[in-house]
């Protein structure tokens, strides 16, 4: 299987970061990697909660201190992309967004081999006026006006293991092998992007200082309930595992009345078996894998 890690930097994100990575699992993400910059709300409980999920926390800028390496990109590059064929760097307010009904992971079995990085072209989303924060962000944000807000901001990219040794600019990754194609694997040109509404897989970034057109996108809306689907199934196994924890989880999405309908046990059991189980059992494969092989040691996971 092809594996992709989301790798991202948050401070005190605590409450988006758990509609973030329900979204990135929905869309077929098991993997990620974040570097918490010193939060002070409750970013490391909910991490912590996730760590079976696949999340791992890497405290910044402790890490960073240690190694002597100026961003998260090239403490990843240097530290633990080894372990994973792909990677994107992400900031919290970022969804990388296949189109509904598609799936991540799918995407990157069509990612030619000869491809070194991967641009995604952004599409800035804006708040919408009287939106509740502990709403959805998915629902707050509606596609900002084509003039207004960051819409440039540096684009991102999906690297390929080897292909990249070093991130010294978000917007120019040192390639040393391999080309740089878009979205829809066609050869790259220009420093960014148009923004684009179409393709297989887009980046949507929300982007509090823009205005929103105030139209609803359908993609967007495509994905809530899956999300709404995966936050559910997630504090449900979380009640059982820590009560307390879940109803602290809960609390943070207090306008979203849908995470209390009821979750039947076949579902919470082929989750726990998606997200938790076969995790183990991959982990345990490629473990004995390398001891037999002799290849080193055993991946983390």
């Amino acid at each position: 299987m092809r594996r992709l890690t989301l790798v991202t930097t948050a401070r005190d994100q605590g409450p988006r970061l758990v509609e973030w990575l329900a979204f990135h699992r929905a869309a077929g993400v098991r993997d990620v990697v974040v570097y918490d910059d010193e939060s002070r709300d409750d970013t490391a409980a909910i991490l912590a909660a996730h760590k079976a999920l696949g999340v791992v926390r890497v405290p910044w800028p402790e890490a960073r201190g240690a190694a002597h390496l100026l961003t998260p990109q090239d403490h990843f590059l240097a530290a633990r992309a080894r372990f994973f064929p792909f990677a994107v760097f992400l900031d919290p307010d970022e969804f990388l967004m296949p189109l509904p009904g598609d799936h991540i992971e799918r995407w990157l079995r069509e990612v030619p081999p000869h491809a070194g990085t991967v641009q995604f072209a952004p599409r800035a989303f804006a708040p919408v006026a009287g939106a509740s924060p502990t709403d959805l962000v998915l629902r707050r944000f509606a596609p900002a006006l084509e003039a207004s807000g960051e819409e440039r901001r540096p684009t991102r990219g999906l690297y390929r293991h080897g292909a990249v040794t070093l991130i010294r600019d978000a917007l120019r990754p040192e390639v040393v092998q391999g080309e740089r194609l878009t979205a829809d694997f066609l050869p790259f040109e220009g420093d960014v992007p148009a923004p684009t509404r179409g393709g297989k897989i887009r980046l949507v970034r929300c982007d509090a200082t823009a205005t929103a057109t105030g139209r609803p996108d359908p993609t967007v809306q495509d994905w809530i309930e899956p999300t709404l689907t995966d936050m559910r199934l997630f504090l449900a196994d979380l009640r059982e595992r820590a009560p307390e924890a879940a109803a602290r989880f809960r609390a943070l999405s207090a306008d979203v009345p849908e995470l209390d309908a009821p979750v039947p046990r076949g579902d919470l059991g082929w989750w726990r078996w998606h997200q938790l189980h076969r995790r183990r059992l991959e982990t345990a494969g490629r473990t004995v894998r390398r001891m037999v092989l002799r290849r080193g040691p055993a991946p983390w996971a």
